[in-house]
This record gives C-alpha cells, sequence and structure tokens, in this order.
C-alpha cells in the first residue's frame, strides 16, 4: 500500500500548480471512501497491467499473470471510465490543488496513469512477482467493485497507522 501512496504522490506533484517554492506541505488531504474506490477503480487497470508486464518475463508460463493478466486488467477496465470523474476529483484534492483545465480531460488522465502505473511497478522487485502473481490469483474472482472496496479498506487500515501517509480516509465516513 505504501508504494501506491507513493505513486499518488508522484502524480500529485506532477499536477500540483504551486511554484518550487511554496511553503511547507499541508497534512495529508482526506479522501472520501467513494472518493477513494472512485480512484482505484479508475487506476487499477493500469496498475494490473504495468504488473503483469514487469512480471510476466519473471514468471513461469503457467503462472496466473502469465496466463491471465491481461484479461482481469481487461475485466476491470469496463468499470474504469465510469470512475473517472471521481478520480480526477480525488487526483485534485492529492496534489493540493484542481488539475489544470489547459491540459485536457484525456491528456491528463493519460498521463496520471502513465505516472501512476511507472511509480508503482517500478517498484516491483523481481522477488516480489511470485507474491503479487498468487495475490491476484487469489483476488481475480471479485468484481471490479468489491476489489477497489477492499483496497480502500486496506488503505484505511495502513493510512491510520502511520504519519506519512500522502492522503487518509475521513474518518467516520
Amino acid at each position: 500500500m505504501m508504494r501506491f501512496r507513493t505513486s499518488v504522490a508522484a502524480l500529485a506533484a506532477f499536477c500540483a500548480t504551486a511554484a518550487s517554492s511554496a511553503p511547507p506541505k499541508a497534512p495529508e488531504p482526506c479522501l472520501s471512501r467513494a472518493e477513494a474506490v472512485g480512484f482505484i477503480s479508475w487506476a487499477m487497470p493500469g496498475l494490473i497491467s504495468g504488473v503483469v508486464g514487469r512480471c510476466r518475463p519473471l514468471l513461469p508460463g503457467d503462472a496466473y499473470l502469465t496466463r491471465s493478466g491481461d484479461d482481469l486488467a481487461n475485466r476491470y477496465r469496463a468499470n474504469s471510465a465510469a470512475a473517472w470523474p471521481t478520480a480526477r476529483s480525488a487526483i485534485g484534492k492529492i496534489s493540493g490543488g484542481s488539475i489544470p483545465t489547459t491540459l485536457g480531460d484525456d491528456t491528463v488522465r493519460t498521463l496520471a496513469e502513465a505516472g501512476i502505473t511507472a511509480a508503482l511497478t517500478g517498484k516491483i522487485k523481481a522477488s516480489h512477482c511470485g507474491m503479487v502473481n498468487r495475490i491476484l490469483e487469489v483476488l481475480a474472482p471479485l468484481p471490479a467493485a468489491n476489489m477497489s472496496g477492499l483496497i480502500t479498506v486496506l488503505i484505511e487500515i495502513g493510512s491510520r497507522t502511520k504519519q506519512n501517509s500522502n492522503f487518509t480516509i475521513c474518518p467516520d465516513d
């Protein structure tokens, strides 16, 4: 989960419009559960595709990600587009301001997905691919909404136990 928050921070830095001499960072933003679920629902297909691309060469031919990783990403992609407006709002909160409108929605979406995917998959060690493969195989039967909900709960737990998270889930939301 820390890697996920780190990737969101990288995207937030990209989207931030403040000058580099900005005052110290304010407390982490609070996302509603709906915003967090929307963000995760939107980001999940790109993240899964990135994990497949990173780990496929390192896994045996009969591994879940090798056989079915692309299908899993495509299955979750159906919910991704509908979640984009909520995800865009969450990205704006995480970045500490609004996303520049001059970029255009398609550009923002493409850059955000690429940034998050690169930040996360770049930190996956080769030795972790087997574990990631097993986790995704076990969770693959979940519908996209349930997977997003589960990840949101895990982020909520993690953000409440760490002082250093990039965002939190609003308490009692």
